[in-house]
């Protein structure tokens, strides 16, 4: 198991949670995360349950995240966040969460948090490279959707047979 730990733009833990390590190569790390994994969220100070497996990407080069949520070993909903390049070192992986995020929920893709983002571009004074970083990586991303490719193209789905015999 490695330990994921989200964090804000001041380096401030955001939220964090253990997953089981399915690949790592020098472009990205796969995760599964299971049902009944805790999530602490510090901003808020609760921790929250997953109810189904998630499985989950951390690029090295890529200003995003992207979490597949699988239940009855199919692909459901999808949470991309925008975020600064993962590291990874000694079985800890983090990431700096920018706010805003690209999500597919009951079929439907949105942006979501643009009002957090606007009160952390204040409040952090994000540089100007990173706010347009943010927007370049909010447009990519849909156009990869549109287009089927990474992180579109079933990089992640290949890893649903990684799940145990498990019922969600």
């Amino acid at each position: 198991m490695i330990t994921i730990q989200a964090q804000k733009y001041d380096g401030k833990p955001h939220y964090t949670w253990q997953s089981e390590l399915l690949d790592l190569n020098d472009e990205y790390v796969i995760v599964l995360s299971y049902p009944e994994t805790e999530i602490k969220h510090f901003s808020k100070n609760e921790v929250f349950t997953a109810n189904n497996w998630w499985i989950e990407l951390y690029p090295f080069e890529k200003w995003f995240t992207v979490s597949m949520e699988v239940e009855d070993r199919k692909p459901r909903d999808i949470y991309c966040n925008i975020a600064k390049p993962s590291n990874y070192t000694n079985g800890l992986l983090t990431f700096i969460d920018l706010d805003i995020d690209f999500v597919k929920r009951d079929g439907k893709w949105k942006v979501l948090d643009e009002d957090e983002f606007e009160i952390h571009q204040r409040k952090y004074n994000y540089p100007v490279e990173v706010v347009n970083k943010i927007w370049e990586t909010l447009d990519d991303l849909q156009f990869n959707l549109k287009n089927k490719r990474f992180p579109f193209d079933d990089t992640l789905e290949k890893y649903i047979s990684k799940i145990p015999n498990y019922k969600t």
